[in-house]
């Protein structure tokens, strides 16, 4: 009867143990996990302020290059003394009509049209056109163009505005000067939503 009651007693104990060790295995689960989800949110949040500095840093990197083109095309234009010339040539041309314009401005009969006219309008459209193609390909900002140039890109868009719609319905040509259009439609939206740059 002694090893009986000692047998039950002995089963008890390990009955009381195998429980304690499950619960205590049972605990530790629980911290394990709990630890491992901790290092797994801050590995996340880690992951996530490398990513946010990357994308900083890139950005950093993209308005840099976009700041040095931007200052390599204003120091060819606007700094430039002889695209001022020709700026200032082509905005203060009289015209009175398409004919009119293309005498003055026509390759082709060198005799009549006015050389100088010829190649400052070349200059300058040139030059806008290529700055509307940075525009559209966000390789400049519309931004920097209405801090520092609204006044002569609104200027010399509107003077030559219809003559250019008028060689596009004679030539046939609908693209002709697109790029400085759309760099002047760009600029008027810009300077529409920032009104305090309206010159």
């Amino acid at each position: 009867m002694v090893e009986q009651v000692t047998f039950q007693i002995l089963f008890q104990f390990l009955q009381t143990v195998g429980i304690l060790v499950g619960v205590f295995y049972y605990i530790m689960t629980i911290r394990t996990n709990q630890r491992n989800q901790e290092i797994s949110l801050k590995n996340q949040q880690l992951t996530l302020q490398s990513q946010e500095l990357t994308r900083k840093t890139q950005e950093q990197a993209l308005e840099t290059r976009q700041a040095q083109l931007f200052m390599n095309i204003y120091n060819q234009s606007f700094a430039n003394q002889e695209w001022l010339d020709a700026y200032n040539k082509v905005v203060t041309t009289h015209w009175e009509d398409y004919e009119e314009y293309i005498q003055i401005n026509d390759y082709w009969n060198p005799e009549k049209s006015d050389k100088e006219f010829i190649r400052a309008s070349s200059l300058v459209l040139c030059f806008y056109e290529g700055l509307g193609v940075f525009v559209k390909e966000g390789l400049v900002d519309i931004r920097l163009i209405a801090l520092t140039m609204t006044f002569m890109t609104r200027t010399l868009w509107e003077k030559l505005a219809p003559v250019i719609n008028e060689s596009r319905k004679r030539m046939n040509y609908p693209r002709q000067m697109s790029e400085f259009e759309y760099l002047y439609d760009e600029l008027m939206k810009y300077i529409e939503e920032h009104p305090e740059l309206k010159t």
